[in-house]
């Protein structure tokens, strides 16, 4: 699926396949959601951060979900933690 919906004739399917292939992803990626209240360390900011590998493959190494690793993302974008 293209990331632009432009390219699609129909936008209602195209947004429901993207949601369908984003529940997918969290889905295999909510391997370690159990575990919680662990801080960041500064090496998992900067490979989150510079995109290192893909989120599904970065939850598998910090032990963490792929919805946390987005979350983390989108915290170090907007400023809200410091290196």
């Amino acid at each position: 699926m293209p990331k632009c919906l432009r390219a699609y004739a129909d936008k209602k399917k195209a947004l429901r396949y993207r949601n369908k292939s984003r529940l997918a992803n969290y889905a295999r990626g909510n391997v370690n959601s159990n575990r919680r209240f662990k801080r960041y360390s500064r090496i998992e900011k900067i490979c989150i951060r510079d995109r290192v590998f893909s989120d599904r493959t970065l939850a598998l190494l910090l032990e963490r979900s792929v919805q946390a690793i987005q979350l983390q993302r989108c915290k170090i974008r907007h400023g809200k933690f410091k290196f």
